[in-house]
């Protein structure tokens, strides 16, 4: 499996809207459904810090990851700009293989 973690802190005021377009059944998650591949994203609200959430893409491979994103860029791209108002922050915590012994 391959995750992708983001990090964001959202401005207050449009908390409602972020949540609409990163929930786990919200527009990206919906975008990224195309995907056969595609298996799940979570969203996660900090305790400590009510205006920053964690989501969690969860892909079959990388390679599946990456193909999607090459294929559908402009999408991709479009999304990313309407959602960059919703954020004062944005930070890709890190690309991640699940453990496999």
């Amino acid at each position: 499996m391959y995750i992708i973690i983001w990090e964001y802190e959202i401005h207050t005021a449009h908390k409602s809207q972020f949540l609409e377009y990163y929930k786990p059944d919200g527009m990206w998650a919906k975008f990224f459904r195309q995907a056969e591949n595609y298996i799940s994203t979570d969203l996660l609200m900090s305790e400590a810090k009510a205006r920053t959430f964690i989501t969690i893409d969860k892909w079959v491979s990388k390679e599946s990851y990456e193909a999607f994103l090459k294929t559908h860029e402009a999408k991709y791209l479009e999304l990313d700009s309407v959602c960059e108002r919703l954020t004062s922050s944005e930070k890709q915590i890190g690309k991640y293989l699940a453990f496999v012994e």
